[in-house]
């Protein structure tokens, strides 16, 4: 029904960002600034970029942007 086309159309919307997201890390990794944080430019742990390559933000930075 209704809400099935909503869920639907959500997920799309989700995947086409993350599709975004990766592409914005892949230019990165071109441009050769993967992993460096765009916010404060030090390093992203490399446990945050195993858990999500496509991540832009430090931990630190990110917890910022929450508050």
């Amino acid at each position: 029904g209704n809400n099935e086309v909503h869920i639907q159309l959500k997920l799309k919307q989700t995947d086409a960002k993350i599709l975004q997201a990766i592409e914005g890390a892949l230019r990165r990794i071109d441009e050769g600034t993967y992993g460096v944080c765009r916010d404060c430019g030090e390093p992203i742990a490399e446990a945050r970029l195993l858990a999500i390559p496509w991540t832009r933000s430090c931990i630190s930075c990110k917890e910022k942007q929450k508050n």
